[in-house]
Formats: C-alpha cells, structure tokens, sequence
C-alpha cells in the first residue's frame, strides 16, 4: 500500500467502531451493575441548601441538588448541567447525613412522572421524599 490513507478509512471508522464499543460496554456494565432509572436504594439523608439560581422552565418542578461525596464542586456541576437540560434549580448543597448507593431523585407526594424524567437524564433511582426534604421540588443527590 502506498500513499495515505483517505480521511474516512484513517479517522471515522476507527472513531465509530470505538464509539460504539464504549456505549456497548456502557450497557452491559449497567446491566451487570443492576444499575437503572428506577431502583430503589434506601437513604437516610437530611439536605442543606447553600446556593439557588432563577428559575427558567415553570412546567417542571424545581431542583434541590446535593453532593453526597467528597468530591468539592460535584453537585455545582450537576446542577449546571441540570439548568442546560431545561431544570430549575431552586439550591446546591452537600448531602448531612448518609449517602444512598447510587445518585438518587427524591420526589414529593404527585411528582413520581417528573422524578422519572430527571433520573432517565441522570441516571438515578427514585425514592419518595424523606422526611425534612423539599415538599414543592425533586432532590438529586449525587454520589457519582
């Protein structure tokens, strides 16, 4: 073989066959894991709230997001990328108290259809609200 290879055989091929194999792999590991929209972990958690933005989308229940790691600025991010998928984000905090397994949306009394919207985006659990949680907004701890 002579000369170079042109664009599609050198770049988008292997890029596809790449992209492919991660998403495949992506699902059995979720699979595997047990891992889905809709499992159900038990927490014990109480949230505290440090920081809200304006809301921008009045069709959707608001947001409460909270870190349950160490990790400093996790719930910030997730709440960013939250607000892009058209959330309101009524506060960022961290997580007082125990973490669930796996990132968790906590719902109130009437609002399981928005939870399950939110989890499918983050791929999250859902649970009804504990006690001493937000009774007019979804809560997303994060643990991820």
């Amino acid at each position: 073989m002579s000369g170079k290879q042109p664009f599609l055989q050198r770049v988008l091929i292997p890029l596809g066959v790449i992209i492919t194999t991660v998403a495949f792999l992506a699902g059995v590991g979720f699979k595997l894991l047990g891992l889905s929209p809709t499992n159900s972990q038990v927490a014990n958690s109480s949230p505290t709230s440090v920081a809200s933005s304006s809301p921008t989308q009045s069709s959707e229940l608001p947001v409460v997001v909270l870190n349950g790691t160490s990790t400093s600025g996790l719930a910030r991010t997730v709440a960013d990328a939250a607000s892009q998928k058209g959330w309101v984000i009524k506060s960022v905090g961290n997580l007082s108290g125990p973490a669930p397994k796996i990132t968790t949306v906590y719902y109130p009394q009437g609002a399981k259809s928005h939870a399950l919207k939110l989890a499918t985006q983050f791929r999250a659990s859902t649970l009804p609200a504990l006690a001493g949680m937000a009774n007019d907004a979804l809560t997303l701890v994060v643990v991820k």
